[in-house]
């Protein structure tokens, strides 16, 4: 087959119908959520608080929260995305901090009614997830809302699972197919647009609004469409959205996983120094996740080489580092060390990824001062004594495991 697709391996991804989306490394959990209360109508503001401890040793920047309402659970499952918001505050933990941290968040105007998983999710700024914790909601109102499902992927006449990754040749335009229903006692006049995300939901690349649908209470459509025509080597995520007169959504989010194939292609998933700050003559050490070619796997026979180049910037506006390092496109993890000649606090952080001059992709942020609410901070110490602890106990259960089975075949062969 000239285009053919490929699943995202389990182990890696976080997998569900609405979305695939990579989990990154750093080590960070919620130990708790807490909302105000548990029923809402349609427009109520969600008040709660989240508990993070941050388990790495090292500072983790460039954090914030992600809300998301998840409906039509299968098997305790979510399978439909109502709606996400992203918290516009980005924040930091320093190694082994626990915060506790507030949000809000406020529900669509138009929903359905029923029951829902509120999720909170810590991304970067850049959409890679890190971890996630729900609660149980329900939700009243009028449920004047469209439902969006079986929805695919066309390729040579054959519907593929829109979550796994399609390849097509620079400039092609790729085909989609769904269905829309009106499960509402309302007659529902809407458009759908067309978003196109870079890899996953953040910066938007190109927005499409389409053609009005009509549909009567109890109404099914399905819909043929067409995805944008990209040219440039990347992976791209598009979403699809109804909304009313009054730019309100009113449906779900399907979302459409899809390649543009080519060499030239890196994305920088994730920047992360060990410190904020940093004294005359120290060496900031700083960790980068990337992907290179998104079917590199699937067709490369030979490593793909890149550049990572890292600028260090002071809030002055000064050059604090420099430095570049040659990195295999399908090894997806450099650890680079900078050495800073004047001491710096808060520093902006430039990586850029090159190839043969060109550059593919590039990731700049500030990194800001690690909040200060901190519950408590683990030391090396306490980490070490708990896998110590957790190491006994598998060990005493072993032998006790051990000592009943021999004396249970002893006295059975009396």
């Amino acid at each position: 087959m000239k285009k053919k697709y490929f699943i995202l391996l389990l182990a890696l991804f976080f997998v569900c119908p609405f979305f695939v989306q990579a989990v990154l490394a750093p080590q960070i959990y919620f130990t708790d959520l807490s909302i105000s209360k548990t029923g809402y109508s349609p427009s109520e503001t969600i008040n709660g608080i989240v508990s993070l401890w941050n388990y790495e040793s090292a500072m983790v920047s460039d954090l914030v929260l992600d809300f998301q309402l998840l409906g039509d659970k299968v098997n305790g499952v979510p399978t439909k995305l109502i709606d996400e918001k992203r918290d516009q505050s980005m924040f930091s933990l320093s190694g082994g901090q626990k915060l506790n941290k507030s949000f809000s968040y406020v529900l669509p105007v138009n929903l359905p009614n029923g029951s829902f998983i509120f999720r909170v999710q810590l991304l970067n700024s850049r959409g890679e997830e890190m971890s996630w914790k729900d609660k149980d909601i329900i939700i009243g109102g009028e449920g004047k809302f469209l439902d969006l499902d079986n929805y695919w992927i066309i390729e040579d006449g054959e519907e593929l699972p829109a979550g796994m990754g399609v390849n097509y040749d620079s400039g092609e335009i790729p085909q989609v197919s769904f269905e829309v229903s009106n499960n509402s006692q309302s007659i529902i006049d809407a458009y759908y647009k067309i978003i196109t995300y870079e890899r996953n939901v953040g910066q938007i690349l190109q927005e499409d609004k389409k053609e009005n649908i009509n549909l009567n209470s109890g109404e099914k459509k399905k819909i043929k469409t067409s995805l944008p025509r990209l040219t440039t080597a990347n992976t791209y995520l598009s979403e699809i959205r109804f909304y009313d007169d009054n730019e309100e959504p009113v449906s779900n989010s399907i979302f459409f996983r899809w390649v543009v194939i080519g060499n030239d292609d890196a994305s920088i998933l994730y920047v992360n120094p060990n410190k904020d700050s940093y004294e005359a003559g120290e060496s900031i050490e700083i960790n980068v996740q990337y992907t290179g070619p998104a079917h590199t796997e699937a067709e490369l026979n030979e490593s793909e080489k890149g550049l990572i180049e890292v600028k260090i910037i002071d809030k002055d506006g000064s050059l604090a580092c420099q430095t570049s390092q040659e990195i295999d496109l399908k090894t997806e993890e450099v650890l680079i060390d900078c050495l800073v000649e004047n001491e710096i606090e808060n520093p902006i952080i430039d990586v850029a990824i090159t190839k043969d001059g060109q550059l593919l992709d590039e990731y700049s942020y500030e990194v800001a001062s690690a909040e200060e609410k901190a519950v408590k901070k683990e030391t090396g110490v306490e980490k070490r004594w708990y896998y110590y602890i957790v190491l006994i106990s598998v060990a005493i259960i072993f032998i006790i495991g051990s000592l009943i089975y021999m004396l249970t075949n002893k006295y059975a062969h009396k």
